[in-house]
Formats: structure tokens, sequence, C-alpha cells
């Protein structure tokens, strides 16, 4: 019985720590399960948070360029620095920051007088003297160095971006900042980089475009004076031609004088003539002198109406000349607002050009039709010499003319194009040697009530 008991005790221990076993393993399996899940935990949420700060990098950077886009619709100096200034105070704690360019001396000058850039108006010498910002440029990125300026106060970095086109340098931007040289890393470099790309590009964008403007209107005053300067020349030489149509009436005054001396016909009738000559000369002696006039304005004119008072000027010394002057017009009027004088000084060299490519005589065509409701062509044909086609690229270049003898009047088609050029329209030429020339303006029509 002993045996017995004792067997069934031992028996109750084996199970006993069978049973502590199988509990153990399941709590051990509980752990590792639990571990595991743990573990699946943290690497979820880590890549939630990373999504979370990729999205806010993301945000970030997004709120960064449209901000840089946003200061790129600058309309001055000014609103780029200050806007600048105050995207760099938000984002990277600036203290200070302008942009330089090189002015003419090849020195760096600040775009925009500003309380905050004191400092660096001074630094930026140094930055020069140092090399750094040579380095700089030859690296062609952002970049932050240490401010190693004693007199500074909490000035720990500066950023530096260069501003270059087509390898040439035009400036940089300059920032101090509170923060620590070794707490800016590179992603926030680059960011930055780009940012500075984009509004930097629109700044040198808006200060080229103001030197184009100041460029332009320079080139447009010494343009105009040029203009007038070539009209006065041109004027003498078409007042001689123009001279020599008053001969006419002189003439007929002087013939009619001396028949009523003479007591010959009718006095009456010889008054009546001698007055008609002296209004023709009157009327020649004031184109003359309005020709001069390079003063006046702007004035809505009938186009078929100038042409036709153009052709009444030289019609007696072109005829002569035995060239015969054919007119077509539009059956309706054409009006064009222009400088009056202008338009029959280019009518006037073309027609004379006309004549002189026609020694021998032939004939010259004009016309003025309506191209389109906003377009009028005026067309002057001659059946002369033509032009030789390797002097095409040539013909309205400045003082070009093959004209030679006292006689021959040397045109100068090239106020005639900056003339028509300055009235918004154009003109062009087809010619073939042997056949002749063809002359065509277009210009703008007015509006009329």
């Amino acid at each position: 019985m002993a045996n017995r008991r004792k067997y069934k005790i031992s028996e109750s221990q084996e199970e006993s720590k069978f049973n502590n076993a199988i509990e153990q393993r399941e709590y051990i399996e509980t752990l590792e399960n639990t571990i595991d899940y743990l573990k699946n935990e943290i690497e979820r949420l880590k890549s939630e948070t990373n999504k979370i700060e990729q999205y806010q990098k993301h945000q970030y950077y997004e709120n960064l360029i449209n901000s840089a886009i946003d200061i790129a619709l600058s309309t001055s100096d000014r609103e780029f620095a200050d806007k600048t200034h105050k995207l760099f105070v938000q984002n990277a704690s600036a203290i200070e920051s302008n942009f330089y360019f090189y002015d003419k001396n090849g020195e760096l000058k600040p775009i925009s007088t500003s309380e905050t850039s004191a400092f660096l108006d001074t630094h930026i010498y140094h930055l020069e003297e140092q090399g750094i910002l040579d380095w700089v440029f030859e690296q062609n990125c952002f970049k932050a160095i240490p401010n190693f300026d004693e007199t500074a106060i909490k000035q720990n970095s500066i950023f530096i971006f260069p501003i270059a086109r087509n390898n040439k340098r035009f400036g940089v931007f300059l920032a101090s900042t509170i923060l620590q040289h070794d707490a800016i890393d590179a992603d926030l470099l680059l960011l930055f980089q780009n940012t500075l790309q984009i509004i930097s590009s629109a700044l040198l964008n808006y200060i080229l475009l103001k030197q184009v403007d100041e460029i332009s209107n320079k080139f447009n005053v010494l343009n105009n004076q040029l203009l007038n300067t070539s009209i006065l020349m041109s004027v003498g030489e078409i007042s001689g031609v123009v001279a020599r149509e008053m001969d006419s009436p002189i003439n007929i005054i002087k013939a009619n004088v001396d028949l009523i001396t003479r007591s010959i016909g009718n006095i009456e009738r010889r008054a009546e003539i001698i007055q008609t000559n002296i209004e023709r000369i009157q009327y020649l002696n004031s184109f003359i002198k309005n020709l001069i006039n390079t003063s006046e304005t702007k004035e809505i004119i009938n186009l078929q109406d100038l042409i036709k008072e153009t052709i009444s000027i030289l019609q007696h010394q072109i005829e002569n000349k035995d060239v015969k002057i054919i007119t077509s017009f539009d059956s309706e009027n054409i009006f064009c607002e222009c400088y009056r004088n202008q338009i029959q000084h280019v009518l006037l060299n073309i027609l004379l050009n006309a004549r002189d490519a026609m020694p021998n005589g032939g004939t010259i065509t004009l016309g003025c039709f309506k191209q389109s409701d906003k377009k009028a062509s005026i067309s002057i044909a001659d059946t002369g010499e033509g032009i030789a086609e390797e002097d095409y690229s040539n013909i309205f270049e400045p003082h070009f003319t093959k004209k030679s003898g006292s006689e021959k009047l040397a045109i100068n088609l090239y106020i005639s194009k900056l003339i028509i050029n300055n009235h918004k329209g154009r003109i062009s030429f087809v010619s073939e040697l042997g056949k002749g020339t063809t002359f065509k303006i277009v210009l703008p029509i007015a509006k009329t009530e």
C-alpha cells in the first residue's frame, strides 16, 4: 500500500510539472506574440510617422514654392526685397537680408535701401575680399557659412545665393540668421535654393526688362533725333525739286506781265492768270515749309487725297521726263491717323526714286486700297531699271544709293522705313531687273465716326 501511495504521489507531481510546463510554454508564446504585435505596431507607427513627416515636408516645400511664386509677381525692387526678407524671417530665423547686383563699375549694390540689411551692406565687401563670393559662384548653389564677425549680434550664419545667367555674374542674395551653422542640414539648403531660384530668376528678368526699357527709351530719343535730322537733310534735296516746280508759274507770270505792259490781250484775263500762278507759288512755298516742320501732331487724313496732293506737286517735273502717272483708288475713302508731313515725305521719296529709275521714260502706277478692315495698302510701281538681287538686303540701309550726277536725288529709303515703322506699318518691295520695282506700304486704318 505504501508503494502504491508513493507511486500515486510521484505521478501527481509529474502531472503537475507537465501542467506547469504547458502553462509556461503558453505564457512564452503569448509573450512572443505580444512582442511580435508590438514590433509590428512600432513599425506601423514609424511608417505612419514617416508619412506624416513626408506630408508635412511636402506641405512645407509646397508653401515655400507658392510663396516664391507670389514674390516672383512683385512689381518693384523694394517689393522683391521686402517679401523675400519676410519669407526668410519666417522660415530661417533671418535677421537681415537683401539682393545685391553689380553696377556698371563692377561693385555690388543693394537693389533697395533697407533697414534690414545694414550689417550685410558692409559685410558683403569682406565676403568679396575673402574670395567667398568667388567660391559660391564656382559652386553655383545656395551656401551657408559661419559668421565670424565678432561685432555681429546673434548672427551665427550667413546664407549666400549666387545670381547668374549664361555664366555671367549679376548679383547675390545674402541673409544673416541666428541659426547655428551645424543646425542647417543639406535638405534645408536645397529647399531654400529652389525657392531662391524662382525668386531671383523673376527679379533678374525684372531688372533686365527695366534696363531694356531704359535702353529702348534712349534709342527712341536718338532714333527720333536721327529721323528729324535725316528728314531735314532730305528736305533740302526735295526742296530743290519742288523749287524747280516754281519755274513754270514764274515764267507764266513774267510772260503775262510782259503782255500787260505792252497792252496785248485782255488785262483782266492776264491778271487772273497771274493770280492763279501766284497762288501756285504760295502753295509750293507752303509745302516746303510744312516739310521742314518736325513738331507736327498726328491727325486723321484721307490717304487718297494725300496721294493726289503729292502727285500734283511733282506731276509737271515727272511728266517732263516722259513718265506717265496712273492712279487707281478704292471706291471708299481710306483714313489713317498719322504725321501728315512724314507720310508725304515717304511718298515723295519713292516717287522721285521711281522717276529717276526711268531715265528713258516709263510709267508710275499708284494704288491705294483697303487690305482688310484694319489695314490699308499703298503701292507705287515703276517700269524702270529694277534693283539687282544682291542689293535687296541693303536697300533700306542708311544712305544706300547707286544714283550719281547732280540731278539725281539720293533718296534715303532708310528714313522712309523708320517713318512707316513709327506709324506701326510696314514697307516692302519686289523688283525685277529691266522690268521695274514696286514698293508697298501698309498702314493701319483709323477709326472714324
